[in-house]
Formats: C-alpha cells, structure tokens, sequence
C-alpha cells in the first residue's frame, strides 16, 4: 500500500495560519515538532490566544509570565511583527490568596502588542466574588488591578473586551482621546474612579456598534458635565446593560437597534428635548 498522504501540510502556509489561530496558542506551539515544514508556523499565527488559562500559586503565575515572554519573544526573533488579536483570559482557581499574585509583565505585553497595531484585544480576568463577605464594591477596587493606560493610545482597536481592571491614573479630558474604529466595546467588572471618564471614554468611540457594560462601577459620580448631556452613540446596533453602578444618559442609547437594560438600584436619566428626568428603579429589566 502506497504511504498515506499528508495533505495538511500541502496547504499553503496562509491557510495553515487561518487553521492555527482557531486554538489556543499553547496548543500551536506544540505543533512546531511535527516537522522542519510545522516549525516556525506558529511564530506566524495573526492570533495570540491565551484564553482558559487557570492559575493557583506564586509558581504557577511565574511560569505562566515565562511562557508568555517567550511566545513573543519568538515571533520578534522570527520577524514577526503583527498581532490581529490578543486574547489573555485568567481564571484565579485560588481566591484566597489573590492579593498575593500578580501578573507580573502584563504592562510589557500590553505596551507590545499596542505597537504591533492589534485590532482585537481581549483582556479577561475571572474571580468568583461570591466567596468574599466584603462588600462587592469595595472587593472589586481591592482585587483588580490597574488597567495598563497604553492601550488608550491604541488608535488600530476595532473590539475591545475588558474584564475585572480598575481604570485608573488617565484622564480623557487632558488628551485628545479616541478610539476611531472601535466597533466593540465590551466591560465586566470594569471601575472607574470618575464617572466623567467612563462618560469621555463612550465620547471618544465614534463608531461604536455593540456595547456591553456589567457591574461597571464609578466611585465619583458627577452628572453635571457636559458630556453627560451631549454623549450620542449615533452609531449603535446593540446595547446591553446590566448593573451599572452610576447614571448613565439614556438618550445615548436611542439609536440602537436592540437594548437590553437589567438594573438594580441606579439612577437613569432620560433626556427629552424639553426636560430631563431621573427615575429609580430597583430590579429593572427591559428588553426590545
């Protein structure tokens, strides 16, 4: 009998890209000792993904770090200078112990992947806060860590995906901020210390199609701004909300063609053309 073919390694090196940035980049790297044609492939994978990543320990998180120095590291020294998405998603399996760990060189990779001109950016941390007795406030802006401010100053965005990160130490009204071809915008767990910089951030997103905010909290809460009574997303599709802790300006959201608002004890106000209102609800869910 004739020798089976290989017919996947007679693809061409762009559709094997295409193949690879489907799994985790932990699995790609392994493909590399398939043979001489499958060694550099992965240093060439438009998608860094490092997503079900779970951590426990002061070794666990170092090695993780090394594998993530070296990943990058290895398409620099491969000439690869292009990253379309990066993908960091964490899940802290010991709670207990998370003031403790750190993920040491997130600002590098942050700051790298900016200049490589990323389009999607994915940075997922997961804790279960139901284990804590604090309140839910204060654990979220104890516990999560501060949100590298370069990547405000990346101007390639087009998705935008945050999870459990103070926002904290930039001003978006001291710099032109903008994000021009942001589409998605998606916060979970995401705080800010003034309500204005959530406000001037939403601003600063032209294009915005589909937005999400859950349990996004802002400590300063200061509605008398000007980009509170200004803010149009004329651009939105889809909006959802749940749980934001603040007044959000509901006129913002009437463009949108699906708005989901699921709410507990926040303040909207809804801008008319004549007046402006201000309604509590508690448990509030509204669908269309």
């Amino acid at each position: 009998m004739a020798p089976s073919e290989d017919r996947i390694s007679c693809l061409s090196n762009d559709v094997l890209f295409h193949i690879l940035s489907f799994i985790p980049t932990k699995d790609a790297v392994i493909t590399g000792v398939l043979s001489k044609r499958w060694t550099n492939l992965w240093r060439f994978i438009p998608v860094l993904d490092f997503s079900d990543t779970k951590l426990k320990g002061r070794q666990s998180f170092f090695l993780f770090n090394q594998f993530v120095d070296s990943v990058l590291a290895s398409r620099d020294i491969a000439g690869n200078r292009s990253i379309n998405s990066f993908i960091l998603r964490i899940d802290y399996t010991d709670n207990y112990h998370i003031k403790s760990l750190s993920i040491q060189n997130l600002t590098t990779w942050v700051d790298l992947v900016v200049q490589r001109k990323v389009k999607n950016f994915h940075l997922l941390l997961h804790l279960d806060v139901d284990n804590y007795d604090d309140d839910l406030v204060i654990t979220h802006r104890l516990i999560a860590p501060k949100l590298p401010n370069t990547i405000f100053s990346c101007k390639t965005l087009v998705v935008l995906n945050l999870s459990w990160f103070n926002v904290e130490g930039f001003s978006f009204s001291s710099v032109e901020f903008k994000f021009p071809l942001l589409k998605t915008l998606h916060l979970n767990r995401v705080n800010f210390v003034d309500e204005r910089d959530f406000l001037l951030l939403l601003a600063g997103c032209p294009v915005l199609e589909d937005f999400k905010a859950h349990n996004v909290l802002t400590y300063n809460e200061r509605t008398e701004h000007q980009v509170f009574h200004s803010l149009r997303l004329s651009k939105l599709i889809r909006a959802d909300i749940i749980e934001f802790n603040g007044e959000f300006p509901m006129k913002a959201l009437f463009n949108s063609e699906f708005l989901r608002l699921q709410l507990w004890e926040v303040r909207l106000m809804i801008n008319t053309i004549y007046d402006s209102f201000v309604f509590c609800f508690s448990e509030f869910h509204f669908d269309f």
